[in-house]
């Protein structure tokens, strides 16, 4: 599956991100970042790939038995593919942007994909969804204030 399959409305209501073990094809181990996400009810999994320890990049996008260890109220996300960055570097990064707060919540996959150094990219920023961001009145900020 393709970040790119993804792009459009959907919503979001689970995150997980942590280390994995990874076996390559010579049988060694090594420990790699991961994040799991939610979109519609969907649970995907993204892993580092970690290729020769200076390069690294997001494997596949999965289908994933396994629901993220963090679930929250469904999300609005506007999800795109980041473009090329101001030094002229390309990505392959799954952009998440809450509709309400426009706030980007979450980016999944491979920044600077066509050179010599690409890197794995992750990064959650779950203060940028609506559910974490509540309204406060002046009268409930004066009341916090005086408590």
């Amino acid at each position: 599956m393709e970040l790119s399959d993804l792009v459009g409305i959907h919503k979001l209501s689970g995150v997980e991100t942590g280390q994995t073990s990874i076996t390559d094809e010579f049988g060694d181990t090594q420990d790699c970042g991961f994040v799991k996400f939610t979109l519609d009810g969907v649970h995907y999994m993204a892993v580092e790939d970690p290729e020769d320890g200076y390069r690294s990049r997001c494997r596949e996008l999965v289908v994933s038995d396994q629901a993220p260890r963090y679930s929250f109220p469904p999300q609005e996300m506007r999800c795109y593919m980041k473009g090329e960055n101001e030094y002229g570097e390309n990505a392959d990064v799954l952009v998440m942007q809450d509709t309400t707060t426009d706030e980007i919540v979450l980016e999944v996959g491979t920044e600077n994909y066509d050179d010599w150094y690409p890197c794995c990219h992750f990064e959650y920023h779950p203060e940028g969804m609506a559910c974490n961001s509540p309204v406060i009145t002046d009268d409930d900020f004066s009341r916090i204030l005086m408590s």
